[in-house]
């Protein structure tokens, strides 16, 4: 049997296609073994899967050094006084503190021309207010106005009614005026369940 270089090229391209294929995945998932956990991550998503119990406070010398140089009493610029800021207890002053964690992270401040700390000295001071700012929020939560139920105005009651059942009732006879809040007559905080309205 004689063989033909054809015979041989096609022998040579199985090998070489079988050798590629055997060894390509193997080179891609000897990669992601060698970088294991933190070291694979950059230091902002580190800084962001770290527990707000872990980062420590706020550093005062960072403000003293780079903040209230402008933003004192004094001088008031922007209508932040640094120097009356506890940064010991940021929850006194979440707000004002919202704002600079927004301007750090911007990269706004310390403003351009103005004597400026190394990019990770900046972003480790804004983590450290924002875990400040998380452990106040969890010790102390707050979220706004939570209304445990909301009624239905007469003209939802009287729409409901002629959506379910077909039927075309007049709300402003069966039931009491609603109260009026900023205008409106469906919030929540207003729409009580009088005795009044329990009767009709």
């Amino acid at each position: 049997m004689k063989l033909s270089c054809s015979h041989l090229f096609l022998a040579w391209w199985v090998v070489a296609a079988t050798t590629a294929v055997n060894t390509a995945p193997q080179a891609r998932s000897q990669t992601p073994r060698r970088i294991s956990g933190s070291a694979a991550a950059s230091p902002v998503q580190a800084a962001k899967t770290e527990s707000p119990a872990s980062v420590p406070g706020p550093s005062k010398a960072f403000v003293d050094t780079y903040c209230a140089t402008c933003h004192n009493q004094r001088l008031n610029t922007a209508g932040l006084a640094f120097d009356k800021l506890d940064v010991a207890n940021v929850a006194a002053h979440a707000q004002e503190w919202e704002k600079v964690v927004v301007k750090l992270r911007a990269g706004l401040m310390p403003p351009s021309g103005v004597r400026r700390p190394e990019q990770s000295v900046i972003d480790s001071f804004a983590s450290s207010v924002e875990a400040a700012l998380d452990r106040a929020a969890e010790a102390d939560p707050n979220p706004g106005r939570t209304e445990p139920f909301h009624r239905l105005n007469r003209a939802e009651y009287q729409n409901a009614i002629r959506d379910l059942l077909a039927l075309d009732v007049d709300g402003g006879t069966l039931l009491p005026t609603d109260e009026v809040s900023y205008g409106f007559d469906n919030i929540a905080g207003v729409l009580k369940l009088s005795p009044l309205l329990t009767e009709r």
